[in-house]
């Protein structure tokens, strides 16, 4: 389930916005899965590293 959102969301990110009013919506919402990836990649190198 999780991982299906995850690829709706990435899906509304690469895809253009069907509606034009939504654009500054998707742009906050493509700022903040950004950050979102960005802390998840550090955890996750953290992680691995911490592994081996």
């Amino acid at each position: 389930m999780r991982a299906r959102n995850k690829s709706q969301l990435m899906l509304q990110l690469i895809l253009p916005s069907s509606t034009g009013s939504a654009s500054v919506f998707d742009a906050v919402t493509a700022e903040k899965v950004r950050e979102l990836l960005i802390v998840a990649a550090a955890v996750a190198a953290e992680v691995i590293g911490n592994c081996h």
